[in-house]
This record gives structure tokens, sequence and C-alpha cells, in this order.
């Protein structure tokens, strides 16, 4: 149901767990190279496309609001501003 973001007992620690990933991608340039390997795993355009009909569809419009969505945007934050040190467009590209 959830292809990018499974593997916990809720939607938003498996959110959580992927920004922490580009946290220490981000910080540490030892596990640069492997985080953005695990993330690459999960973060694919066609993994995303499906994960945003899952949380858009009509029978989840109270799905992880707030705090799950909050997680999202950490993450998408995290990732942008990880491409911009990098000077890159975009993170997965």
């Amino acid at each position: 149901m959830t292809p990018a973001f499974y593997g916990c007992f809720d939607w938003h620690s498996a959110v959580h767990g992927h920004w922490l990933l580009a946290r220490l991608g981000r910080i540490d340039k030892d596990l640069t190279n492997e985080c953005r390997q695990a993330l690459g795993q999960s973060l694919t355009k066609e993994k995303l496309e499906d994960e945003a009909k899952y949380v858009s569809s009509e029978q989840r419009q109270a799905f992880e609001r707030p705090y799950g969505l909050a997680w999202l945007l950490q993450l998408v934050m995290e990732l942008d501003e990880w491409a911009q040190e990098e000077k890159e467009v975009c993170f997965l590209c």
C-alpha cells in the first residue's frame, strides 16, 4: 500500500526513518554514499507517485494528519538542503 514508506508499525515512523537517513547522509560525509543508496532504493519516482496516490485518496482524508505529513515535509526540506549543499538540482537525480 505504501511502496516508499513501509517497514514500520506506522507510516510516520517510516517517513521519520527516511528523514534520519537523509540527515545522517548530509552531516556525516563518511555515511553519505551509504545513506544515498538506501534512500535511492525507496525514493524512486514510481514509488513516490504511488505513495502520493495512496496518501491523497478519498479514504485517507485524515491519514497521518498533521503528524505524518509534518515528517514528510521535514524529509523534503532535508533532501532539498542536502541537494543545495551538493549543488544538485535534485537529490535523487
